[in-house]
């Protein structure tokens, strides 16, 4: 009877350990990677083993310039991260007695180089032992950074060292979408600039001033744009349109929508007769999307600006004491 009893109370044990890792792997693919930056994704995996496993964790990234994936740049990005790990921060020292790192290179280096976590025991400065766990954090081959965990007095046990495996792994998912999610913005924004040119130069008798911010993070590439066009006797015409839609089907018609505009503005037709004219033009494409289009003929030697528009926003003008009215525009 008390043998049964015993192996029940084992069984029973090993559940509550069991439930209880889950608990914390449930946790940490909650409070893992809540966003898609990279620095905020390391602090959170450091906060969550310092809750659950270590005293002290840090993680050290890989540059993600596709340069580090060469050799010899990746052994000098393992270089520098192993000279700035938190291990050489604390200046842990390590016995010459095969606990230590070989050759004197840092838990940090080893696990980068060998791809694998490595396990280290050394002492502080002030003579107390630590436990030092370095965990590389690569996706698909490729390390992105390590993470290394430290703990004062005492050995990660294996529940604890698993534990470190599966948020380093988790977090370095993480890290991978955010620089994959980094690098779609980067293309975005430098299409959008290419796409969207300088505008033309106006008259030197107008000053003209023009940004350009996407209005959210969803579509960084749409089909928005301006521009000038220099007209006879010192006029200029300012345009500014919106192609329905986001992404880089708008933008092409966009591109499109803008080179034909610039050609049918060079005749120095009356506004109203220019977006005519390019209605004409661009509806024999039925593949075109929609667009508004504003335009404003100025004039500054006579003080005069005239407006056309099709279906797009009023503009604005705003007086030298700050107040701004809508201008209507037929």
């Amino acid at each position: 009877m008390s043998n049964r009893d015993g192996s029940g109370a084992g069984r029973d044990t090993d559940a509550a350990r069991l439930r209880a890792r889950l608990r914390v792997e449930e946790e940490a693919a909650e409070q893992i990677g809540t966003t898609l930056d990279e620095r905020t994704t390391c602090a959170e995996l450091s906060r969550f083993l310092c809750r659950h496993v270590c005293d002290a964790a840090a993680v050290d990234l890989l540059p993600a310039e596709p340069a580090a994936a060469r050799p010899a740049a990746r052994a000098a990005a393992l270089r520098r991260v192993a000279s700035a790990g938190l291990v050489k921060v604390l200046q842990v020292q390590f016995p010459d007695d095969g606990t230590g790192p070989p050759d004197g290179r840092p838990p940090a280096l080893r696990a980068l180089d060998e791809d694998r976590p490595v396990a280290a025991t050394g002492t502080l400065k002030g003579g107390m032992s630590v436990d030092v766990l370095a965990v590389p954090l690569p996706v698909h081959g490729r390390a992105h950074g390590v993470l290394l965990a430290l703990r004062a007095g005492g050995r990660f046990a294996e529940d604890e060292t698993a534990t470190v495996r599966h948020a380093a792994r988790l977090a370095a998912r993480h890290l991978a979408h955010a620089r994959r999610y980094a690098s779609v913005q980067r293309t975005a924004m430098d299409l959008q600039r290419a796409l969207l040119a300088e505008p033309g130069r106006p008259h030197p008798n107008l000053e003209l001033a023009t940004r350009y911010l996407p209005s959210g993070s969803s579509a960084l590439v749409g089909g928005d744009w301006f521009e000038t066009v220099r007209l006879h006797y010192g006029r200029t015409l300012l345009v500014m349109g919106d192609v329905m839609g986001h992404g880089l089907d708008a933008a092409v018609d966009m591109n499109a929508y803008r080179s034909t505009l610039r050609y049918v503005a060079s005749t120095d037709l009356p506004p109203h007769r220019v977006l005519r004219q390019l209605d004409t033009a661009v509806s024999e494409d039925e593949g075109r999307r929609p667009a508004t289009c504003l335009l404003a003929r100025v004039d500054p030697a006579r003080g005069l600006a005239g407006f056309a528009s099709a279906g797009h926003l009023p503009p604005a003008v705003f007086g030298r004491d700050g107040t701004a009215e809508l201008v209507p525009v037929p």
